[in-house]
Order: structure tokens, then sequence, then C-alpha cells
């Protein structure tokens, strides 16, 4: 697939003795692409020393081929294994807009069910339900990302206008909504609101996420049960300039 492509830009001016003055040099990227076990192909870039994804996971299968278990909505009797929860509005043949599908945090860690722990560590990748050569977002790793989207993240598919939706980071947030098998079974806050995974656990079986809703420009730090489905981004598994 395209790798992302660095670019250098420097300005200068020359006098009228044909002295040069240069300025500050800049270093950007351009956006590559990823692709899933089950073809779908995915834009990249670059935030900091971080390659992310900037569209929502929608895989089916880990990258070893194994079937992730599919679920439209209510309850089952392994509802608490791995799985993905879909609607018209998260099917994986949608593209436009990209909303992915919403993974439990089994799924997403790749544990045996929503009431394993699974010891992280920020220098530790965990592939989970990533693609090869790809990893889950760390809770840390949000927080860097978070520090270079400077609050633009979100899509014109958000009810607002403007700058809350001008999307200058270009990570390109969906209001995708999430699953919430704990509350009255069902999916909430699609086009209002966003959640992501993150792999730091709190106790009784929960887990944190970033969400962001529709009003409010910031992403806000929540905590909820493994069993919820949630979107999912994946990150490069080697940073660059180190």
């Amino acid at each position: 697939m395209k790798e992302e492509v660095e670019y250098t830009v420097r300005a200068f001016v020359v006098d009228a003795l044909n002295n040069k003055y240069f300025g500050e040099e800049k270093r950007f990227f351009t956006h590559g692409t990823m692709m899933d076990i089950d073809g779908n192909v995915y834009l990249t870039l670059q935030y900091g020393k971080k390659v992310w994804m900037t569209e929502n996971l929608r895989v089916t299968r880990y990258a070893d081929g194994t079937p992730i278990e599919s679920r439209t909505g209510g309850i089952s009797s392994d509802s608490d294994g791995p799985l993905y929860y879909h609607s018209i509005n998260h099917t994986p043949y949608l593209r436009k807009p990209n909303f992915g599908l919403l993974y439990n945090w089994a799924a997403f860690m790749r544990a045996e069910d929503c009431e394993s722990y699974i010891p992280t560590s920020q220098y530790a990748h965990i592939q989970g339900v990533c693609p090869d050569g790809w990893h889950i977002s760390s809770f840390s790793e949000w927080v860097e990302l978070i520090g270079h989207c400077a609050g633009s993240v979100k899509t014109s598919t958000w009810p607002e206008s403007g700058y809350l939706t001008a999307n200058i980071s270009r990570f390109s947030v969906e209001p995708a909504g999430g699953y919430y098998y704990f509350d009255y079974k069902g999916f909430r806050g699609v086009f209002s609101a966003a959640y992501f995974w993150t792999d730091a656990q709190g106790p009784l079986f929960t887990a944190f996420n970033w969400a962001l809703v529709s009003g409010v420009p910031e992403f806000n730090l929540l905590q909820a049960p493994k069993y919820a489905g949630y979107s999912v981004r994946c990150v490069k598994d080697y940073s660059v300039w180190e």
C-alpha cells in the first residue's frame, strides 16, 4: 500500500545584494493508505511521531483470518465474547459517510471475553483487532494525538457547522455513535456522538474511551462496560524519527 510521503519546505528571501535569508524548515506528510484482511482500504496520516488510520475500522476478521462474530443488536448467550455490532449505518459496505463498525472491548483487544483483564504498557504494542503491522490505539497514544489535533477533528456529517466541522486536523471523526449492550440494548448517538476504545481498564469489567459529542469540540474521557460497542482506530507499529 501507499506509504506516507514526507515533504520538507523552507521559505527564503533574497535582498538587493543577493543575500539569502532562510525561514524555519517545515516538514509535513501526505495521506498514505493501509489495507485490512477483508480488502478494505483506509487513509492514514502522521501526527507527531505516530501514523494513524484516519477512518474507522470496519474489518470483520482478525489478521490471521479468524472471524469476529457480528450482531445487529439484541442479546445472546455469548455476547461477552469478541463481537462487532452494526446497523444500516455501520455496514462494511457503506463508504460515505464512513462510520465503520462498532466493536466491544473483547474484539478490540482480542480478549477471550469482556471479563478478561489484559496487562498493558505504553511500551508494548497490542495488535488486537488491527491488521498486521498495526496495533490498537493505546491511552497514551490518544493523549498525544489529541494534543496534535487542536480540537478540529469533526467532519461535515456532524450537525454543527463552521469551525467545529472544518476537520482541519484531517483526523476525520464521524458521528458513528455506540452500541449499548448494558443499557437498553441498542444503538445510541448515531449522527451526534463518537466513541473510541483505549487499552486503559477500570474496575468491574470496564474500560476507558475517548468521546466526542455534538456541540462540543473537545474529546472527553469516559468509562464504560466492556460489553459496549465503540469505534476503533489503529496505529502503525513503528514511530518515525526515532
